[in-house]
């Protein structure tokens, strides 16, 4: 989880189609940019606001970058080839 450091690399990341959000109140709000609105996630709420809105209500807050975790699979390869022997003769 990456801190932002000002509202100008939130304004980065948004413009970059990166996901970002805030905490409030031990929840966590997302925001992304779609056609030059911010799409604003949170728990119970989901609504749409200018970005002009946007900076105007939550440029005091501390933002993070959203970093999905990837998960690697590793694939076994003497299953696979057994898999193949036996499936595909």
């Amino acid at each position: 989880m990456k801190k932002l450091d000002s509202i100008d690399e939130v304004l980065f990341y948004l413009k970059e189609s990166e996901i970002v959000f805030i905490f409030m109140e031990r929840k966590r709000t997302f925001f992304c940019l779609k056609n030059d609105k911010v799409s604003v996630r949170g728990e119970n709420s989901s609504y749409i606001i200018s970005l002009e809105m946007f900076l105007e209500l939550y440029q005091s807050y501390p933002f993070y970058l959203f970093e999905q975790k990837k998960e690697e699979i590793e694939i076994d390869k003497e299953k696979d080839e057994e898999y193949y022997r036996l499936w595909h003769k």
